[in-house]
């Protein structure tokens, strides 16, 4: 009876085996399509021991003579998301009048995760990405003080750039926000991925296959209640579920409500000019959570409320995204007089 038992098991295990390695095939070949599909639109650069993969558009449109020259446009993302999202969006408009530029933030999209060498053996935090970021902008030859554009969770990383380092940055334009810790628990596959062996081994096997089908839906929910703009199709979203890139944002997320839950203590005292565009309907980052206490945390922020449009409003909401950059900007210049 004992060897029929482990005659089963070893059954068991090699069509397990099987069904691992058929997935992890699948899972390198929808990578390497989804890198065919989406190449680099950027350059590489090494900044401070990162690799970073940065899109910087020139303006087109220099300042009229005897006008002040406009500050540079940084961009950062979201999780899932890439700098190409931006490039493919709304830095085609902001390029006419601003130097705008767009970095994949470490382990996201063609930027690696961590620097070389790496002293710190700790997580990502919103703080070091802040400080990656950063010293892409030296390695840009970015000299001039940049208004920052922070998407989503992108926002929690603009606010720690700019608490860290008050004096470099001229203004921030957070869109639908992440800025304090939300009531639920952290969704369960992103827990998985940090789970010692069997996260990784998750990760290099189910999660691509399984990302890939649920990117059209995922894409109408994060829009709701708006439709998807026809030119989302042109964001690398395929590029987010590589291995590297669902670990790197699990991460993200799994150390996101922590950092915040300190972070939030720091808000009464930030320097720069802030202006948040926020939807009064978004499924990802509830106004109620974090943009409108941000609001009433910071003395001098702008609250501009958008109607419908969904969380990616620099997809959705263009003309509302442009007038916020430029009211910004407007708002620095008459505060340095």
């Amino acid at each position: 009876m004992s060897r029929v038992v482990g005659q089963i098991m070893l059954i068991v295990l090699a069509i397990l085996a099987l069904a691992l390695s058929g997935l992890g095939i699948a899972t390198w070949l929808l990578s390497a399509q989804a890198e065919k599909d989406f190449p680099p639109m950027g350059r590489i650069i090494q900044a401070d021991g990162f690799t970073l993969h940065a899109i910087d558009l020139p303006a087109k449109q220099p300042p009229a003579s005897g006008q002040p020259g406009n500050p540079p446009l940084v961009f950062v993302h979201g999780a899932f998301g890439t700098a190409a999202d931006f490039a493919v969006s709304i830095m085609p408009e902001t390029s006419r009048q601003y130097r705008s530029i767009a970095i994949d933030r470490p382990g996201h999209g063609y930027s690696a995760r961590r620097p070389k060498p790496d002293t710190d053996a700790g997580p990502m935090t919103p703080d070091r990405q802040a400080r990656a970021l950063r010293a892409g902008l030296q390695a840009l030859g970015v000299h001039e003080k940049p208004i920052l554009v922070g998407f989503s969770l992108g926002a929690a990383i603009a606010l720690a750039w700019a608490l860290d380092y008050p004096d470099e940055i001229s203004g921030i334009l957070l869109i639908n926000p992440a800025s304090h810790p939300w009531p639920l628990p952290i969704e369960p596959s992103y827990r998985m991925a940090g789970i010692p062996l069997l996260g990784p081994l998750a990760v290099h096997t189910i999660v691509t296959p399984i990302g890939n089908r649920q990117l059209v839906a995922g894409a109408a929910n994060v829009f709701a209640p708006s439709p998807v703009p026809p030119h989302y199709a042109q964001a690398p979203i395929a590029l987010t579920v590589r291995p590297g890139n669902f670990a790197a944002n699990a991460e993200d997320i799994r150390t996101l409500k922590p950092f915040l839950a300190a972070q939030m203590q720091r808000y009464p005292g930030l320097k720069p000019p802030l202006s948040i565009l926020v939807s009064d309907q978004d499924n990802a980052t509830s106004p109620v959570i974090h943009s409108r206490p941000l609001a009433a945390q910071v003395p001098h922020a702008v609250l501009i409320e958008s109607q419908g449009g969904g969380h990616p409003l620099h997809f959705s909401r263009q003309a509302e995204v442009l007038a916020a950059i430029d009211g910004l900007v407007a708002r620095t210049r008459a505060q340095s007089q």
